[in-house]
């Protein structure tokens, strides 16, 4: 979980938990009839007011956290359909003519070469001068040789 959303959580648990000894207050004091009951409670109101919005914050940043790994997992699904299509291979470009940004086509593909997903192919990249990430379960049955002569 995102470091926001733990900060908001606590601030919105503590904002409400300190609020309770003020709505005691409030309690007592209209119990005795006293006339500053009215700012306590208002003061009790506020208090909640912030910690349901500090609450709140954490929730969003928890869901933003949840749409950027869908939109992540999305773009991966993307780049395999691709890499499929290709024959087991892609480069940036590749991305890129199929609507990706550049920053993010890349730091994508090395992502998914830290995971383990794709090799980076050092043959290709010194002959051609491109990045080009090598998806090995994807290459068809009898063409990693030839590629390996044709680089």
């Amino acid at each position: 979980m995102e470091l926001k959303a733990i900060l908001c959580a606590i601030l919105g648990t503590a904002t409400i938990l300190l609020s309770l000894p003020v709505w005691f207050i409030t309690l007592m004091a209209l119990i005795a009839g006293r006339a500053w009951s009215l700012a306590t409670g208002l003061a009790g109101l506020v208090m909640l007011g912030a910690g349901a919005a500090f609450i709140y914050l954490a929730y969003s940043a928890i869901q933003d956290e949840k749409m950027d790994e869908a939109r992540y997992h999305n773009m991966e699904r993307q780049v395999l359909a691709l890499a499929k299509k290709n024959k087991g291979s892609v480069t940036v470009a590749d991305l890129i003519n199929v609507g990706f940004e550049s920053a993010v086509a890349e730091a994508v593909l090395d992502k998914m070469a830290k995971k383990g997903i794709c090799d980076i192919n050092i043959d290709a990249t010194q002959s051609s001068g491109i990045t080009t990430y090598s998806f090995p379960t994807l290459i068809p049955f009898g063409e990693e040789n030839d590629r390996q002569v044709k680089v």
